[in-house]
């Protein structure tokens, strides 16, 4: 009795190593915010004859897909294979775009700052910062008002009166929070924008165009080898900074002439995207020709 039960057990595990390991697929995020990069990854590389489908866009028979869903909603992700499939699901969350623009009010140095976008949630927060300097880390901070859980972005509108012609940088920061389970998460974007008050008064006016230094607003480092800052003249050091449209510092030189290869300060390449610099002589410019802020176009 003993060794039928003994051989019964041995021919079942034989005959369990001969059946098809379960087919099944990993999900790298379930659960996050729009945009959402999401990848896909089979527990079995024996599968020969296979389809991913995302619940939008085109179908993908890769190994390992990687699919970005740009639109908040719950999409049904099936991979198909011979004659059955496998079913999850992907939850992407709304991520309210943090645009805004602004307009003079009623004087001179009181501006209007307006969120722009729809919003389709009645839990998005609205934070604004004004900062002295167009140096976020460094700039100090002379305003901010939070406007919390609005429907309606004409309702989050910031007044500001400047208390002096400078430049200065003002933050918004949109955060919509939601529940997963009984945990509060959030999605959220922030944007900068950096003026000269009052506009009434640019810099441009004060300043003639020839007596400051000019520097390229584009740099494409796909057809250039380096974005070059040469003042040709060998009294003269610079300091140049570059910073995220967030206010982080993403790269710095000291030299007599600058050579940016487009990477960051690890030497990570940088996207395409719109830089704000900071162009300084640390001697040699004793009237501050050189001294000058801007946005670098880097396109690749």
């Amino acid at each position: 009795m003993r060794f039928i039960k003994v051989f019964t057990i041995i021919t079942a595990l034989a005959f369990s190593r001969l059946l098809p390991a379960q087919v099944d697929f990993q999900v790298s995020d379930s659960i996050g915010c729009a945009p959402m990069q999401v990848s896909f990854t089979l527990n079995t590389d024996t599968l020969t004859s296979f389809q991913w489908m995302f619940g939008e866009g085109p179908v993908s028979t890769q190994q390992t897909p990687v699919h970005t869903y740009e639109n908040a909603g719950k999409y049904k992700v099936v991979l198909n294979y011979t004659n059955d499939s496998v079913v999850k699901f992907v939850t992407v969350h709304e991520t309210v775009t943090a645009a805004f623009e602004y307009e003079t009010a009623s004087s001179p140095l009181e501006y209007r700052f307006l969120p722009l976008g729809n919003i389709s949630t009645d839990s998005t927060s609205f934070r604004w910062e004004v900062y002295s300097d167009t140096l976020l880390g460094a700039g100090t901070r002379v305003g901010n008002m939070t406007f919390p859980f609005k429907l309606d972005a004409s309702e989050a509108v910031y007044e500001y009166e400047f208390s002096d012609t400078a430049y200065f940088a003002i933050k918004l920061n949109v955060t919509t929070n939601w529940f997963e389970g009984s945990q509060r998460r959030h999605c959220s974007d922030s944007s900068v924008i950096v003026l000269f008050a009052p506009e009434e008064l640019e810099p441009s006016d004060t300043i003639s165009r020839d007596s400051v230094f000019a520097v390229a607003n584009v740099f494409v480092p796909t057809t250039q080898d380096y974005y070059i800052i040469d003042p040709k003249d060998p009294a003269v050091v610079l300091s140049f900074q570059v910073f995220s449209r967030t206010g982080v510092l993403v790269y710095k030189s000291e030299s007599p002439v600058i050579y940016w290869d487009g990477r960051n300060i690890s030497g990570q390449v940088l996207g395409t995207g719109v830089y704000y610099f900071v162009l300084e002589a640390i001697s040699g410019d004793n009237s501050g020709y050189y001294s000058s802020r801007g946005f670098i176009h880097l396109f690749r």
